[in-house]
């Protein structure tokens, strides 16, 4: 048990590595298998790594927040979101951010770009909530590879588009029959569609 001044913290477990957790009075260590009954209820190992990232990201933010001692008054408290720790005293009416963690993308490959969550705290010096609990905005963690097949799809067709068009007005500027009043707005037309394919690309 420590005690600060006003507080007192009990420290069940203490994470030493991977996949183990030691039990500080006894010095007993604790392994994975130990959890095995929830690691089997994960569809695949990837899941189960993730899973302990989490929970290994969860006690070093506890532990960072203990090292601190007794929260100051007035300010947004050290918190573990569930996904991610904040671990500073944050004034009144600032907004934290952080990169978003890489536990949180379960079904797929972390991307490369994984964005921002943020997180508020509020004029009177209390997280921002939404129905009275702590709320952390991870909007902008979305997975982008969605758009990235979205963005190649959009400048194959418009590079193809552009190739096929460059023909067309050559045809058009070689043949002078075609240079009559009628085939004039199809000449801008198919001018100006390469132009707006250069600045879509």
């Amino acid at each position: 048990m420590r005690s600060g001044s006003d507080v007192n913290v009990y420290l069940f477990y203490r994470y030493d590595s991977f996949g183990s957790l030691t039990d500080p009075i006894t010095q007993t260590t604790y392994y994975s298998n130990e959890t095995s009954i929830i690691s089997r209820s994960f569809i695949s190992r990837s899941l189960i790594i993730k899973w302990q990232q989490c929970c290994a990201d969860a006690m070093h933010c506890c532990e960072e927040s203990l090292q601190y001692g007794v929260q100051r008054p007035g300010v947004c408290p050290r918190t573990w979101d569930g996904w991610s720790c904040w671990p500073d005293d944050v004034q009144p009416s600032h907004i934290m951010r952080q990169p978003c963690p890489k536990h949180i993308y379960w079904h797929q490959i972390v991307p490369p770009c994984r964005g921002y969550t943020t997180k508020e705290c509020t004029s009177d010096g209390l997280w921002f909530n939404i129905t009275d609990k702590e709320w952390s905005n991870y909007s902008m963690c979305a997975r982008d590879d969605i758009y990235v097949g979205r963005i190649r799809y959009s400048i194959v067709t418009n590079v193809i588009s552009m190739c096929t068009l460059i023909p067309a007005l050559l045809i058009f500027s070689h043949y002078n029959a075609l240079l009559g009043l009628l085939a004039l707005p199809k000449r801008h037309r198919h001018g100006g569609r390469p132009l707006s394919h250069c600045c879509t690309i």
